[in-house]
């Protein structure tokens, strides 16, 4: 019962039979990890410069190292938790059907990769909900709370519909 991040580096190994192409996968995300930070901090205020220099330290870690050698989702997962988060930033400022299909998106990639990455969404998808009953109630409310559930099954939530369906548990095989 693999979700998208082992079933995509599984696509990775298949050309050749080995894991070259799967370790080379990390790079993108390597580098969205990069830009969410320094995204992030650009929005909190903190200048170019800083921002800069924050995004490279985390980008120098030996455990960043370790990972570009291991077909590991965990760098994956820490980019779409990064890039949700980049694009809640964008909600706070203003709630548009941009920003919410963007952050359903990589929500949805976010829990898709990995089973414990469903535990982080929460921390995400609750200030969302406060933008959302911040509006006021009626047609845009209904009509983004749709749009960003579509788009969050879309992109990783179908697993757990999946998993749901073959096995009775959403969550198998996590418990």
């Amino acid at each position: 019962y693999p979700l998208n991040g082992s079933l995509i580096y599984l696509w990775f190994i298949f050309p050749f039979k080995n894991v070259f192409l799967a370790d080379l996968g990390q790079a993108p995300f390597l580098v969205l990890v990069f830009l969410s930070i320094y995204n992030i901090l650009r929005k909190l205020g903190t200048s170019g410069r800083f921002s800069f220099w924050a995004a490279a330290l985390t980008t120098v870690t030996p455990n960043y190292f370790k990972h570009l050698s291991i077909a590991y989702v965990d760098v994956m997962v820490a980019a779409w938790f990064l890039i949700a988060f980049n694009f809640l930033l964008n909600l706070s400022e203003k709630l548009d059907i941009k920003s919410v299909i963007l952050f359903g998106l990589s929500l949805g990639m976010l829990v898709g990769t990995k089973t414990i990455a469903l535990t982080y969404s929460f921390i995400l998808i609750i200030p969302f909900l406060y933008f959302l009953f911040k509006q006021k109630p009626g047609w845009p409310f209904i009509y983004l709370s749709v749009l960003f559930f579509i788009c969050a099954t879309s992109t990783g939530g179908f697993s757990y519909i999946r998993n749901f369906i073959q096995t009775g548990n959403p969550l198998y095989p996590l418990i």
